[in-house]
């Protein structure tokens, strides 16, 4: 649709809330594999407000890379504003609602996939005292570029561990940076076994706000531009994350879309040693980690795509 200066405000809300639920339906549909775009750019994601010279307001929302829009009449004064800014908002709930649908849509995609449905979230906010609470200390380790890292373990009030060997229990680890005031850069629920040296990293608890939301944010976008979420026949996934910290995010992305090489690259090998013997990172045939710049990697990775 096009927004008009000239339209009803009736008629220009119906038209706008039937968009709404087009966009809406279609990202869903992307989401679940019932539908991919077919030849469409995805240019219609960035809105286009243009004003000339004598009032005329043109607002495109939702247009494919080359659409030009057709002109309306010329709106003056405070009614050119008042249609402007409700134009505006109008683009930006869109823009908004795409997204947040595909995250929803992700999210159960993945819940369903792993019969959790039901049950509470292992990592939710209520539980964050317990590992903001003081620890024990698991390794301290040097960094290349100066400073600290360090790990710890704290108990978990939530510590069986079905389907673990008899004697494992669950418990959190931290990885602090000691030269950023000792703030906690990532948490992951490990399972520690007897028969085990090393704890082993729960990929379905994601604990932290913001790591919650990193991982919701990439799973939206993904849906949003009719990535394949979903397995569809032969179709594979890659995803490249600059950065392991603790490993919590790739390892969720990793054991939620199966389907999908998930490739890591880290630049301090200190990082790295600390995730897989502090933190129960460990790769797997669809997750790797690879010890380099990050920007080199991909760069080479272009490169070799061409």
């Amino acid at each position: 649709w096009r927004g008009r200066a000239d339209m009803a405000p009736s008629e220009s809300r119906g038209r706008r809330r039937a968009s709404w639920v087009a966009v809406s339906a279609a990202s869903w549909a992307a989401s679940q594999g019932l539908a991919q775009p077919s030849g469409v750019s995805t240019a219609w994601l960035t809105p286009r407000v243009t004003f000339a010279s004598h009032g005329t307001i043109s607002v495109l929302s939702m247009g494919r890379l080359g659409d030009s829009g057709r002109a309306s009449k010329p709106c003056h004064g405070r009614r050119a504003s008042r249609f402007a800014l409700a134009e505006m908002s109008y683009a930006v709930g869109e823009l908004l609602a795409v997204p947040a649908l595909g995250a929803i849509a992700a999210w159960f995609v993945y819940r369903r996939a792993n019969g959790s449905a039901n049950q509470a979230d292992p990592g939710r906010q209520e539980l964050i005292n317990e590992y903001f609470a003081p620890g024990t200390l698991v390794l301290e380790l040097p960094l290349d570029n100066g400073g600290t890292l360090q790990v710890t373990s704290h108990a978990a009030s939530e510590r069986d561990a079905p389907g673990s060997p008899m004697g494992s229990f669950e418990e959190w680890r931290c990885l602090r940076f000691l030269q950023s005031g000792g703030l906690i850069q990532s948490v992951t629920k490990v399972v520690v076994s007897p028969h085990s040296q090393l704890a082993k990293l729960r990929g379905a608890v994601v604990p932290l706000a913001y790591t919650k939301s990193f991982a919701t944010v990439v799973l939206a976008a993904l849906s949003a531009v009719g990535a394949p979420v979903r397995r569809r026949g032969k179709e594979q996934l890659r995803i490249l994350c600059i950065g392991l910290g603790g490993g919590s995010v790739p390892s969720f992305i990793a054991e939620g879309l199966p389907h999908c090489q998930v490739d890591v690259v880290e630049l301090e090998p200190a990082v790295i040693h600390a995730a897989k013997q502090g933190m129960g990172f460990s790769e797997r045939p669809n997750l790797r980690v690879i010890q380099e710049d990050g920007a080199m990697f991909a760069l080479r990775a272009v490169k070799e795509q061409a």
